[in-house]
């Protein structure tokens, strides 16, 4: 199994916001003991997919992330891309 590259982690993490849209993630609340990035992999994540315009973080706290409209976009057709290849 190759390492999944930056890119695919992008999108992962895009599709993972699309699964609850109308709910921010917060960087602080996830159990990184359980995870497979860090927090600063995931803060660098969501550092470059807000330089692509796909997320941003919240006004008062950069560990709070939200897709944009155009995040939104691109996370429904990578799922649905997902499904395709099914």
């Amino acid at each position: 199994m190759r390492s999944k590259t930056f890119e695919d982690q992008e999108v992962e993490f895009l599709c993972s916001l699309a699964r609850q849209p109308d709910t921010p993630l917060n960087l602080r609340a996830i159990n990184y003991d359980n995870s497979l990035l860090s927090r600063f992999e995931f803060t660098h994540l969501a550092s470059s997919l807000e330089r692509k315009g796909l997320v941003r973080f919240g006004p008062h706290e950069r560990a709070i992330v939200m897709l944009t409209a155009r995040g939104e976009q691109v996370a429904v057709q990578a799922i649905e891309a997902k499904k395709g290849a099914i």
